[in-house]
């Protein structure tokens, strides 16, 4: 029996970024938004149900093969999606107007440090000295467009080595960092000599003894903690331009305020 039926309100329950078997991504972030069942679907990769959702807004999605308006509507696993309940929709509005008191800047902080929260407790480091594995912060360098993440002090920083164009290669780069990184937390010692596939067997093994966890799980957690970190800095960034914007505009204000008194006297 199908958990939803065509016409049920549904919200959604994860980030983008947290959603697997999502079959055409939608450019904005599906989290807490409302839509309507549309359809239903099984999913080619793993046989779990997924349903055509229609959302109220235009997400920057598709029309669900002519089930909804075109860039309203997204294909959304089932356990990512629950009912909606109108009855506690109002008091989700009142949080959300409290939460809109905040400072933008706080609010973006905030809104990404619990996507972290949210990655850490699915791969499982959620305390103790696995604490080492997470990164801290993170740098971008855009001349050579390389990132560094910050570890903090038991592992510091790491980055992936520049190929010979001094250009970073994403294929490749979290690799080597989660590598030097598993390497520097349970004090292994690295051989410049060893292979690209030596290295990686070895942090594979070191990692899934002392942890429990796969290095390809722990390499995809790091792309996703280092996005959010980006994702984080640019909105602040944005933020700190609409502050900057606003207050040239209050001082151009200001000073038309007091030559348009003057001209009065």
């Amino acid at each position: 029996m199908n958990k939803f039926q065509i016409g049920d309100k549904v919200i959604v329950t994860a980030h983008k970024e947290e959603m697997e078997y999502l079959c055409i991504s939608a450019k904005k972030d599906l989290f807490n938004l409302v839509g309507t069942i549309c359809g239903a679907c099984t999913s080619w990769d793993n046989g779990s149900m997924s349903y055509k959702v229609a959302f109220e807004e235009n997400i920057g999605g598709h029309d669900c093969n002519g089930a909804c308006k075109d860039g309203y509507g997204q294909i959304v696993n089932e356990k990512y999606l629950k009912l909606y309940d109108e009855k506690k929709s109002e008091d989700k509005i009142m949080h959300k107007k409290e939460y809109e008191k905040k400072p933008l800047e706080q609010q973006i902080k905030e809104k990404y440090e619990n996507k972290r929260n949210v990655l850490n407790a699915r791969i499982g480091f959620t305390g103790g000295h696995e604490q080492t594995l997470v990164p801290k912060k993170v740098y971008h360098d855009s001349m050579t467009s390389t990132i560094v993440v910050d570890f903090g002090d038991s592992v510091g920083k790491i980055k992936a080595k520049p190929t010979a164009d001094d250009k970073y290669d994403p294929s490749v780069a979290f690799n080597i960092i989660a590598a030097k990184a598993i390497y520097k937390r349970f004090n292994f010692p690295f051989e410049s000599d060893m292979s690209s596939f030596e290295t990686k067997i070895t942090a594979k093994y070191l990692l899934h003894k002392n942890t429990g966890i796969a290095l390809d799980k722990y390499i995809k957690y790091l792309k996703n903690m280092v996005q959010t970190f980006l994702q984080e800095n640019e909105e602040l960034e944005k933020a700190e331009q609409i502050r900057r914007n606003q207050k040239a505009k209050n001082r151009i204000r200001k000073e038309r305020q007091k030559q348009r008194r003057q001209s009065r006297k």
